[in-house]
């Protein structure tokens, strides 16, 4: 009975220390916005409108959370951006990518700013804008 109930005692202790050294975003709701943002992408390219919505509803529910994690906010973004742009709307788009760009510029050199800069330089093309359509395609 006393090995039983030791066991049980360390078990509980090592539990509780586990959660006590999880980082803050381990206790968001982290599976619902990544979830969103999956639904999002996969939705884009057939229905931009409901990718829309659900990309700024990933953010929000991001934002509201005690940490919000810079790869979800940029992929939201991203997903935001390319929504606007597929619904003709390169304007809206544009101020979304120049506020993320600037935003996160430190995170350069990854997947997910390449796919930012890949839509900046398409939406720079649609006005014209060969030059930065150019540069943002070769950094990405």
């Amino acid at each position: 009975m006393g090995a039983l109930l030791w066991r049980r005692s360390i078990t509980a202790v090592a539990a509780v220390c586990w959660l006590l050294f999880q980082p803050v975003h381990a206790f968001q709701p982290t599976d619902e916005p990544t979830l969103l943002l999956d639904q999002a992408q996969s939705t884009l390219v057939a229905k931009p409108i409901e990718g829309l919505r659900l990309a700024r509803e990933a953010a929000a529910l991001e934002e509201s959370g005690v940490a919000p994690r810079d790869a979800i906010m940029m992929r939201a973004a991203w997903l935001e951006a390319e929504s606007l742009f597929r619904l003709s709307l390169p304007g809206d788009a544009a101020e979304v990518l120049k506020e993320t760009l600037s935003t996160y510029r430190n995170a350069g050199g990854t997947a997910l700013y390449g796919k930012l800069l890949i839509t900046s330089a398409r939406v720079a093309r649609s006005f014209g804008d060969n030059g930065l359509a150019l540069k943002n395609f070769q950094d990405a």
